[in-house]
Parts: C-alpha cells; sequence; structure tokens
C-alpha cells in the first residue's frame, strides 16, 4: 500500500499518511486514553473501539455542520481544527486537543496531510 502511494505522489513527494501506519498509532497513543466511553471526561467521541469509523465522515456535537474527518479537505475536518487550536474559528467551541498537551506542529501537519490525501485507512 505504501509504494502505491508513493506512485501516486511521484518519486518527489513523500507518501500519504495513512491510517494504519500513520495517524491510528497517534491517536491510540495521545487520544484514546481520554476518548474511551461516554463516562469520560470526553463524552462526544470514543476513540478506544474502531475509531476510524468514528471519525471519518461523522458529524460533531461541538460543530453539527462539520464532520470529524471530511476526506481530502483538512479545512472541513473538525477533527483538524481541534488538533491545530482553530475550532473556534470554524464555528466549533470548546478546548483544543489533547487536552492539557497539545500536538507538536509535525504531528498536526501529519493529520491534516492524511486528511487532504483522502484519510486512507
Amino acid at each position: 500500500m505504501i509504494v502505491l502511494a508513493w506512485l501516486a505522489c511521484g518519486p518527489n513527494e513523500p507518501p500519504v499518511p495513512t491510517w494504519e501506519a500513520d495517524i491510528g498509532p497517534l491517536v491510540e497513543a495521545r487520544c484514546a486514553h481520554c476518548h474511551v466511553d461516554e463516562d469520560t471526561g470526553a463524552p462526544y467521541l470514543e476513540l478506544d473501539e474502531e475509531p476510524y469509523d468514528n471519525l471519518v465522515d461523522q458529524p460533531t456535537v461541538e460543530n453539527p455542520t462539520m464532520p470529524y474527518v471530511t476526506p481530502g479537505d483538512r479545512y472541513l475536518s473538525y477533527m483538524y481544527h481541534k488538533v491545530n487550536a482553530t475550532q473556534t474559528l470554524s464555528g466549533g467551541s470548546g478546548t483544543s486537543m489533547p487536552f492539557g498537551s497539545p500536538l507538536d506542529e509535525s504531528d498536526v501537519e501529519l493529520i491534516g496531510a492524511w486528511i487532504d490525501g483522502g484519510a486512507l485507512p
């Protein structure tokens, strides 16, 4: 799959990130421990079971007009705005994520590139 992504981008561009190789491990390490069920401090989004399916093309509570992930467009993806601290500018609310420990710029860009590349599984 990575070879196909490399071929699609060309030899001078980095491969498109995927959920399995790039984003899933990041979400598992930085997000899933809080987003586990309705009894936690993060009741709107469960990421401990089937996180990919709970994010891609799924509506948000804080910004009902914008899905968490809109494949192909980071700026129409609430997940991107939450990790980029631009959620209020996009019509959402709440604090940026992960709460109390923001992602570094390279991880935010990785998420943006994954979304822009079609949010591949």
